[in-house]
């Protein structure tokens, strides 16, 4: 058990001090006190980030993200899609076909 606890002292004092070594290299390091700049080639124009909250609809979400974005891409009048009326009416349709399949069919 000794041995266990000895071999266990030398190696985290050892993986400390190579986090130590480490951070020390990039101190030193030129692109960390110059930081970086990106220069944008391409700036699209895109509506805001929407919160999906615990909502598990992320598909919705991006696709109705997607058919804004491409409104503006096309030059169009930018338009604010509801994205749970996709999701609930999916669900509906799921729900149909449950029944209509007697439970046989997987809703998720």
């Amino acid at each position: 058990m000794k041995k266990i606890a000895l071999l266990l002292a030398v190696g985290t004092s050892l993986f400390v001090s190579a986090q130590d070594d480490l951070i020390n290299k990039v101190a030193g390091n030129y692109s960390q006190k110059a930081g970086f700049l990106f220069t944008p080639m391409i700036n699209l124009e895109r509506m805001e980030v929407k919160d999906q909250g615990s909502s598990g609809t992320c598909w919705s979400y991006a696709g109705a993200s997607f058919l804004e974005s491409e409104m503006i891409r096309m030059g169009k009048q930018p338009v604010d899609l509801a994205e749970i009326y996709t999701a609930r009416n999916t669900y509906v349709e799921k729900a149909k076909q449950y029944v209509r399949f007697h439970g046989n069919f997987r809703l998720w």
